[in-house]
């Protein structure tokens, strides 16, 4: 099974997409299904859980934890420290081979940063 990953982040009225065809592995943990897969641009495993209401995200030393139109908190650990942000998720729909979810990204202090688009498209070749 493989994966077409897009991610499409909007700033400032421009999008930056990152699209990707991978290998995909599928896992259960707990109420959420688990999609395993690579960006083969920097061969950095990437793993989004999906439940009814929630993400989870990891990828390298990043997590992110978000749920449907509750503001989370979640730290950010980067060579020069830890960055606390806050994400917002604002949609979440799966149908049969399609997940796609849209959140933003606020500073600690919710300052507005960006917006994110993710879709995953699943496919037998």
């Amino acid at each position: 099974m493989k994966i077409k990953f897009k991610s499409t982040m909007i700033k400032d009225n421009e999008n930056k997409v990152i699209e990707f065809i991978s290998p995909l592995e599928r896992d259960k943990w707990e109420e959420f299904d688990a999609y395993i897969f690579k960006d083969p641009n920097t061969n950095i495993q990437i793993r989004i859980e999906v439940s009814e209401d929630k993400v989870n995200i990891f990828q390298s030393h990043a997590t992110v934890n978000l749920e449907l139109n509750t503001k989370m908190s979640c730290p950010f650990q980067t060579e020069y420290g830890e960055l606390d942000f806050i994400y917002l998720l604002k949609s979440l729909k799966r149908e049969n081979n399609y997940i796609t979810f849209d959140y933003e990204l606020y500073s600690a202090d919710e300052k507005y940063i960006s917006s994110f688009k993710i879709e995953l498209f699943l496919t037998l070749v």
